[in-house]
């Protein structure tokens, strides 16, 4: 049985999975049927019981893991856990009698039992197969092409003048052995791709983030919604509660996080 619980979707594969016959939308936290149909939307905790059971697929998560991940520095009572686990399979349509999703071992804690599957958006996926700055449809492709036609003139007055300039200064200089150079044209470097991940989503507003050296957690200031107060917030780097390091006081702002290179 696992005690605690260590984060296992650093980094996260995307921001949708299918859990046996349902589709997961972590950033909306709605949960729909594959064949279509009403999506459910769960709380946040629930997510993140969701989630921790998920980075233990088939493995036996005690409540005590699910309190001390989920609730952190808080005193919740066993309910929640439960509250949480009854939301989860209402919204997977799972019978605690006859578990397709989410097995109860009495008095031990919980196993994700149905399967799991990472899903990539269709249109990262095209993306992905097609060049930088290139659509990876033909008509598309087809319209950019007058685009590049129009820029000819522009750069063939670019280079007449240039060699003009070139003649007369050489004239000028009395330069008979004037090399006239043609320009080139720069060749502009590729852009790289990067992957970007939802980590907080309250509805204070988040700044000033600093990432530690491991890359699994993230501290960041957490402003108070009417921006009179602001705290130092730790949590991992995926959608899951944060936990205040510092208090929210009034007229005080604690700033500028930093971690130490060990």
């Amino acid at each position: 049985m696992l005690k605690s619980h260590r984060n296992l979707l650093e980094p996260r594969p995307s921001d949708r999975l299918r859990i046996g016959d349902r589709i997961v939308d972590i950033p909306l936290r709605e949960i729909a049927p594959a064949t279509g149909g009403d999506a459910v939307r769960v709380t946040l905790k629930s997510l993140s019981v969701l989630l921790t059971l998920v980075a233990h697929a088939n493995k036996l998560v005690s409540r005590e893991a699910l309190l001390e991940w989920v609730w952190p520095d808080t005193l919740p009572g066993d309910d929640v856990v439960t509250q949480a686990i009854t939301q989860l399979r209402r919204a997977l349509g799972d019978d605690r009698e006859q578990s397709r999703y989410i097995e109860t071992l009495a008095k031990q804690g919980y196993r994700l039992i149905a399967p799991v599957e990472w899903l990539v958006d269709e249109a990262s996926a095209t993306a992905d197969s097609a060049p930088v700055g290139a659509s990876a449809d033909a008509p598309a492709a087809d319209a950019a092409t007058p685009a590049k036609r129009a820029r000819w003139p522009w750069g063939l007055g670019a280079a007449l003048m240039l060699l003009t300039v070139v003649a007369v200064l050489a004239y000028w200089r009395g330069r008979d052995d004037a090399a006239v150079l043609a320009p080139v044209a720069a060749t502009p470097a590729p852009v790289a791709r990067v992957a970007l991940q939802r980590i907080a989503s309250s509805p204070q507003r988040e700044e000033s983030p600093s990432l530690s050296p491991d890359g699994s957690q993230i501290v960041y200031v957490l402003n108070r919604q009417d921006l009179h107060a602001g705290a130092l917030a730790l949590q991992t780097t995926s959608a899951v509660q944060p936990r205040l390091l510092t208090p929210l006081v009034d007229d005080r702002w604690d700033g500028f996080p930093a971690w130490s290179p060990n």
